[in-house]
Formats: C-alpha cells, sequence, structure tokens
C-alpha cells in the first residue's frame, strides 16, 4: 500500500469512526477509561484498528485529555497513519505541552524527513 493510499484510508477511518461507535453517553469518566484499558489491550494483541477506534470512544467521551490523543498517535503511527499521527500528537501539544508530546511529534517528523519541523519541535524542548 502506497502513502498516498494510506493517507486516504486513515482520513476515512478517522471521519467514519465516530458515526460507527454508537455507544451511550453516560457515566463519562467510567466509560472513557473502560475503552482505555480497552484500546491497551486490544494494542498488545496487535488489533491496532480496533485501539484506534477505543482510544476514539475515550475521546469523545473525555475530549480534553491529551494523554488519550497521544496514544492514539502512536497507534496510527504504528498503522503507517502518519497525518492522523500528527494531528493527535498536535492536539496533545495543544492541551497539554509538556516534552513527552512534543518528543513523539519530533520523532514523527524525523521519520518523515522532515527535518525543519522536527528542530521546531525540539527548539521547544
Amino acid at each position: 500500500m502506497n502513502k498516498s493510499t494510506k493517507i486516504v484510508i486513515g482520513a476515512l477511518l478517522f471521519a467514519a469512526i465516530p458515526a460507527a461507535v454508537g455507544f451511550h453517553v453516560g457515566s463519562q469518566g467510567a466509560n472513557a477509561t473502560k475503552y482505555q484499558n480497552q484500546a491497551i489491550v486490544q494494542m498488545s494483541q496487535g488489533n491496532y484498528e480496533q485501539a484506534a477506534v477505543d482510544y476514539t470512544k475515550a475521546i469523545i467521551l473525555k475530549p480534553n485529555e491529551a494523554h488519550l490523543y497521544s496514544n492514539r498517535g502512536d497507534i496510527y503511527k504504528q498503522m503507517g497513519y502518519f497525518q492522523l499521527a500528527i494531528f493527535d500528537y498536535s492536539q496533545a501539544i495543544k492541551l497539554s505541552p509538556i516534552r513527552k508530546h512534543y518528543e513523539q511529534r519530533a520523532k514523527l517528523w524525523d521519520d518523515l524527513q522532515e527535518q525543519d519541523k522536527a528542530n521546531a519541535d525540539r527548539k521547544v524542548l
């Protein structure tokens, strides 16, 4: 699968997940934790698509939790959906501008051979 195809598929996945998740929004904190825990298990078993869905469910319930975006960004990176990973790392930085989030994005910029952007993130550190 070439890079353009991965970007298109990733964008479709990103756009389709909220519509596809269909779940009850009650007990947001408990449910967000449940979905995060499910995502961790799915990721450890190599089920990255389901892990991304579970993190998306958690994000819908707790949209201001930077670590959820950071973790989903790691999954997108693993799946080769680099632009989605950049988006999630950037959202994590916006919510919580800590070293870890800048490092995640800088490493991905390095992988994408975007040295100026990687260096800009490292200057913040």
